[in-house]
């Protein structure tokens, strides 16, 4: 009961992801100390630990607990630096022996290492991707599981969330990566605002933008008042609302026709809800497959046959729709002579000399 927990001296949690929600609310009623517990039942249960105090903004795992030791190390089990994402492996006494009858999970999952010449030392790995903060305490991740690929790039979904729930208007964050009809992946973000303000989307991706490279900034953003849960209170991914290409919405602020018709078709390429007048085709998830779908559709649906270089020099939608509006509109018309391989490799070449002559700072 309520009563029994405020009389305790110190209440201690594990064995799931501690939200943050959740702990503030246990804050408020324990008058001890709140710990959140870390460890796997491999290293015979705890094997770190780390005080929770009331409006923490985020929730570590901490330090080791007595006789034992943990490491963060990269694919080639080396040692990664302070503040970068790694797996988390862990030595001492608390390590069991074996799997029962498994012996290859066990040569899997445990595993020996020297740091130092003549001194190998035996090891669980964990499979959980952390990383060490400045002041030496652990920040779980996610599960190496969780990592997917985009454009051939390697992504752990939990380090944008754990950037996107730093900021100051944001109380809960989740990411996840969708594909659509034409296999092309992008990352969404869930987003609980904080009841005091709710941030733009165009706020967020900045924030994101100046902490993690351009790959990992999603290029979608939905505001949720609450995470559908599961009958057991945990986060029930699936509910997730779903993005639809088909249904997405220019920007209503838009003060040109031909600003609409663009946003419209940006938008629609995107799979975002809405594009900002300002926002940068790179910066929100554009690409250079995308690009192509761009070219085509203000050629067909807005009646302007625009060179590809056009598409770089002028990233925004107001700069495009301003050079566009300086032209007579063409009739939509068949593109002559490029196939689209053609096209594709055309756009390939110039995006590559191009990034290095226009400025790829973000709009503000």
């Amino acid at each position: 009961s309520v009563k029994t927990l405020t009389q305790l001296r110190r209440f201690m949690v594990g064995g799931e992801p501690l939200p943050l929600d959740l702990a503030h609310r246990l804050s408020e009623i324990i008058a001890g100390e709140l710990f959140n517990l870390y460890g796997p039942t491999e290293t015979t249960v705890w094997s770190a630990a780390q005080r929770i105090r009331r409006q923490e903004r985020q929730i570590l795992i901490g330090r080791p607990v007595a006789n034992t030791r943990l490491y963060v190390l990269d694919p080639e089990r080396e040692l990664v630096p302070i503040g970068s994402v790694g797996e988390l492996y862990i030595a001492g006494e608390g390590l069991a022996r074996e799997y029962l009858n498994r012996p290859e999970v066990t040569q899997e999952r445990f595993v020996t290492h020297a740091f130092s010449p003549g001194r190998p030392e035996r090891l669980y790995r964990t499979g959980d991707l952390v990383r060490h903060t400045r002041e030496g305490r652990l920040e779980f991740m996610g599960r190496i599981d969780q990592q997917i690929k985009i454009r051939g790039v390697r992504i752990e979904l939990g380090e944008i969330e754990v950037v996107l729930r730093e900021h100051p208007d944001v109380r809960d964050a989740v990411v996840v990566v969708q594909e659509d009809e034409a296999d092309d992946k992008r990352l969404v973000a869930y987003v609980v605002p904080s009841s005091t303000q709710t941030p733009s989307v165009s706020q967020l991706q900045q924030w994101l933008g100046s902490k993690l490279p351009k790959i990992l900034v999603p290029s979608a953003l939905v505001f949720l008042p609450e995470f559908p849960k599961t009958p057991n209170g945990k986060l029930d991914r699936r509910a997730l609302p779903r993005l639809d290409r088909k249904t997405s919405h220019a920007d209503q602020g838009a003060a040109k026709d031909l600003e609409h018709q663009i946003a419209a078709i940006w938008s629609d390429a995107l799979g975002v809800p809405s594009v900002g007048l300002e926002e940068r085709f790179f910066d929100i998830g554009g690409h250079s497959l995308l690009m192509i779908e761009v070219h085509d559709q203000l050629r067909d649906k807005a009646g302007h046959d625009v060179p590809l270089l056009d598409l770089f020099q002028y990233p925004t939608v107001r700069s495009l729709a301003h050079h566009l509006g300086q032209r007579p509109s063409a009739a939509p018309r068949e593109t002559t002579g490029l196939k689209r391989g053609k096209l594709r490799q055309q756009l390939a070449a110039r995006q590559g000399s191009l990034r290095k002559a226009v400025p790829t700072k973000r709009s503000s």
